[in-house]
């Protein structure tokens, strides 16, 4: 009897320090992007319009890779806050121990998070980070009366994601990619999806469209 009600005494210690643990997670897709636009035409020179492109990229956050004036092609590059041009939902997720009730909210795309997730009965802390590649290719052809400037831009989104228990005991990690163009979207293997949301384009063309 004396074992029985030390088990039932240590039972009940673990059970007030851990408590029964329970919670949910929810991804809400995005519901896709609008198409947008990639291309302009202006009633300008070739040169003029170049001009404005070379002075107003200079003047920004991406970074010129390769200009070739003869050919008309200029080559420019993103690495920065993935938000600012991709779209990946959100997640919602709530876990419920003895240490209370933590809910986690956020778009998917944000570069970092530290959450917590439970799943499959078990708790799980995520340290996860979302890399966005951005590569832009822009393409400035005469035309009889003007100047046609095209942007073409190549997501890659790199997805890395390190779990750990409630211990901080590392688990593994998960690393992925998808790759996609302008005006579309691509899912990572656990179902996020991601899309351009167009803004990338828009601001090449804003340069030249003043």
């Amino acid at each position: 009897m004396k074992k029985i009600a030390l088990a039932i005494l240590l039972l009940a210690v673990i059970l007030s320090v851990f408590g029964c643990v329970s919670g949910k997670v929810t991804y809400i897709p995005e519901q896709g992007i609008k198409n947008t636009d990639n291309s302009i035409f202006l009633k300008e020179s070739k040169d003029k319009v170049w001009m404005k492109l070379i002075d107003g990229i200079g003047e920004s956050f991406f970074v010129i890779n390769n200009i070739e004036k003869d050919s008309g092609l200029i080559n420019i590059s993103y690495i920065d806050d993935p938000c600012r041009f991709i779209s990946c939902g959100t997640l919602n997720s709530y876990v419920l121990n003895a240490q209370g009730k933590r809910k986690y909210n956020f778009p998917t795309c944000i570069e970092y998070k530290e959450y917590e997730e439970f799943n499959k009965g078990n708790l799980f802390i995520i340290r996860r980070w979302i890399n966005l590649d951005g590569r832009a290719s822009i393409i400035v052809q005469k035309r009889n009366n003007g100047t046609l400037v095209k942007v073409n831009v190549r997501y890659v989104v790199i997805k890395d994601a390190k779990i750990y228990d409630p211990s901080w005991r590392f688990i593994r990690t998960e690393l992925s990619s998808i790759i996609f163009n302008s005006n579309g979207g691509e899912s990572f293997p656990n179902g996020m999806k991601c899309y351009a949301n167009g803004q990338f384009e828009k601001m090449i063309l804003d340069i030249v469209n003043k």
